[in-house]
């Protein structure tokens, strides 16, 4: 398995300053993120990425995938027509971004605001997951749904797709746990090929009070070693991407959920860590630097 962190977990004023820091805290990939519209108008500058595929070189780094992080703060499985197409254009400019730097995966985050609960909201994501499949498949691309789903609501995703071999599903550990999933028995239900990378977040769930995805590895309501086997049972061999809470400008919390993530789902030797090293970072606080609290 390979680990990539998120763009959205790393502190820097430019996706190539960011290369640089994924680099930094020992990430083997980088998954792009576009939290607004303005990203994507960005990005085709012409120019970003040129820049982008210069630093991926220097760093040896891969870009593992971009994801559409804005649709989770918006209603994209809404059934205003307008809403829908600012997301079909959304998803147009995507690829046509990946195309210019060699990302084979576009990210569709259906959680947050654009999370799936009912039938009508699981129809109306088939039709999007579907539909951008479809510009996918014509650019040899594929659209992997980030979320977290009953095993019959992943296959009917799935199957119900237009171009569905275009389609992966990408287990959300944090939010299936959130949920109340099992996220060991959504990734026992598909084949290898139908996984399109695994994200990798833990939560802590407490009586009356939302979910806190401000947790370390392991300590929150994740199944880590359910997924492991899992994952090895189904021959899983591609992206672990590691989604850390907000606020580290210094990238510590990065490096301790990539050595932790290593540790819990991959070989704990993988990472560029000593044993002192790996000490050292158990240690530090894992809320941002504006929080003064440890976490459990």
């Amino acid at each position: 398995m390979k680990f990539a962190i998120t763009q959205s977990s790393l502190a820097g004023r430019n996706r190539t300053e960011m290369l640089c820091r994924a680099a930094a805290v020992g990430a083997d990939g980088l998954e792009l993120d576009w939290r607004s519209p303005l990203d994507s108008w960005s990005a085709n500058d012409g120019g970003d990425g040129l820049r982008l595929l210069d630093q991926e070189r220097q760093h040896e780094l891969v870009l593992s995938g971009l994801s559409l992080g804005y649709l989770s703060d918006r209603p994209a499985l809404s059934a205003n027509a307008a809403d829908r197409a600012e997301t079909v254009a959304l998803v147009a400019r995507a690829l046509e971004f990946m195309c210019s730097v060699g990302i084979d995966t576009l990210v569709l985050p259906l959680t947050g605001r654009s999370r799936i609960e009912t039938d009508a909201d699981l129809d109306r994501a088939v039709e999007l997951v579907g539909g951008a499949a479809h510009l996918a498949d014509g650019l040899g691309c594929r659209v992997a749904v980030r979320c977290a789903l009953s095993a019959s609501r992943i296959h009917y995703l799935l199957d119900s797709c237009v171009y569905g071999e275009a389609v992966r599903f990408c287990p959300d550990l944090g939010e299936a746990a959130a949920k109340g999933l099992d996220a060991a028995s959504m990734i026992r239900a598909l084949r290898a090929d139908q996984l399109g990378g695994v994200c990798v977040r833990d939560v802590l769930r407490r009586p009356g009070q939302p979910p806190d995805f401000c947790v370390r590895l392991g300590r929150g309501a994740v199944d880590f070693a359910g997924v492991r086997s899992a994952l090895s049972a189904v021959g899983f061999d591609g992206w672990v991407v590691v989604d850390t809470p907000p606020g580290d400008s210094e990238g510590e919390f990065a490096r301790i959920h990539l050595a932790d993530a290593r540790a819990l789902l991959g070989s704990p030797d993988s990472g560029p860590w000593s044993d002192a090293e790996r000490r050292e970072l158990a240690g530090v606080a894992l809320r941002p630097r504006r929080v003064a609290q440890d976490l459990p």
